[in-house]
């Protein structure tokens, strides 16, 4: 029960950080002609966004046992329990 609790505030967070994501976008729209407004509008939502604490969004990798997605570094499946394997370093 509790995974299904954490899962729902990963999703929350998922779609928190796509508005955020749509919102900063349209802002990008907005006419220059009013930049001093719109300087304090993009201040007000820097600070918004800053208060949401979203983070980035986490490194996933889904369970070859149930299929289920969940934490890339976690050592066992929050769904199924399974062992996983440590996960293989990113190609950055």
């Amino acid at each position: 029960m509790r995974t299904s609790h954490f899962a729902h505030l990963d999703d929350e967070r998922s779609v928190l950080r796509t508005l955020v994501g749509k919102i900063e976008r349209e802002l990008d729209y907005l006419p220059q002609s009013a930049a001093s407004q719109l300087v304090e509008l993009r201040n007000y939502w820097a600070d918004l966004v800053n208060r949401l604490a979203l983070g980035p969004a986490p490194d996933l990798r889904t369970c070859p046992t149930c299929g289920r997605p969940g934490m890339r570094t976690a050592t066992r499946c929050g769904f199924c329990w399974a062992k996983l394997e440590p996960p293989q370093p990113s190609a950055s």
